[in-house]
């Protein structure tokens, strides 16, 4: 009885820490951590349509209208102005956000750079694919239409916010 309980908790014990390899071994993981980044870009878009009716980049409506990149990290990571226009403080002008703390880099490549489309308006699963399909050298690609991130890693290596896991075309 003494050996059976002993036992039993010597196994939990080594079940514990052979679990906490695992937990740290999959919060490191590439994939999450592009899933939980692009997870952090939607929700930062999402807060920011909820404060100005529209998407970042939106070329009818937004002061970023030309859609660049620089001024999309901005207006991500900086207080913002009614019309979006981006400041480093807040002030009674410049009240809403920052969205983010930083602008993510992606986790497969480490390359910050965004691509941001301002014409389509795909399906996720279509915007997915299309990505994947293409030549993509790292970083972000951004469709403004749909608020949509995703990887920009193209051949068969597109990464999104929904699914965690490699998606293969």
């Amino acid at each position: 009885m003494v050996w059976t309980v002993l036992s039993a908790a010597a196994l939990a014990c080594t079940s514990f820490h052979a679990g906490m390899r695992v937990a740290t071994r999959s919060a490191s993981d590439p994939a999450q951590r592009a899933s939980r980044d692009a997870q952090r870009l939607a929700d930062a878009v999402e807060r920011y349509r909820a404060d100005h009716g529209w998407n970042p980049a939106d070329p009818e409506r937004d002061y970023n209208s030309r859609g660049d990149v620089a001024l999309l990290r901005r207006q991500l990571t900086e207080f913002t102005r009614d019309d979006g226009k981006p400041s480093p403080r807040r002030d009674g002008e410049f009240s809403f956000g920052p969205y983010l703390r930083q602008f993510p880099q992606d986790a497969i490549t480490g390359s910050r750079a965004v691509v941001v489309d301002q014409d389509q308006a795909r399906a996720f699963d279509c915007l997915r694919a299309d990505v994947a399909a293409g030549n993509g050298g790292g970083g972000w690609y951004y469709e403004v239409q749909t608020g949509s991130f995703v990887l920009n890693l193209g051949h068969g290596r597109a990464y999104d916010h929904r699914n965690t896991v490699r998606a293969a075309f």
